[in-house]
């Protein structure tokens, strides 16, 4: 099956999984989840509590800070793709520009700067037995 995306996407390992808060925009209540993908554009998140479903098209303030960062995000997404699942609710999103351009560069920029260096180690080479 061909990837049909258009930017690199890294998958996290279940225990290397980047926590996050969200919120449905108006309902002011903040839930718990797990980032296990992050592109430049999006991510795709796992709800850690059984919640109100969401679906496509819902807006979410979502909150995460990257390992071994000290910048927090937080940014406005809408979901593309929501999906009961044995954990609770897989929702797949996609990062809205801000009202401030200035803020959306940095954010991208520390996002690219993650990702590149997740996508070097990848595909480093194991080490060779001596």
């Amino acid at each position: 099956m061909e990837n049909r995306r258009e930017n690199f996407r890294h998958e996290f390992d279940e225990a290397k999984a980047i926590p996050a808060e969200f919120e449905l925009f108006g309902q002011g209540k903040t839930l718990a989840g797990r980032i296990i993908s992050l592109s430049a554009t999006g991510a795709g998140i796992q709800a850690v509590q059984d919640q109100f479903p969401m679906a496509s098209h819902d807006r979410i303030s979502l909150r995460f800070r990257l390992p071994k960062e000290e910048f927090h995000f937080q940014l406005r997404a809408i979901i593309r793709y929501a999906q009961k699942n044995e954990g609770g609710w897989f929702y797949g999103v996609q990062f809205l520009p801000s009202e401030n351009s200035t803020e959306d560069a940095e954010r991208d920029r520390r996002i690219w700067r993650f990702l590149m260096e997740m996508q070097r180690r990848s595909q480093r080479p194991a080490n060779p037995a001596s």
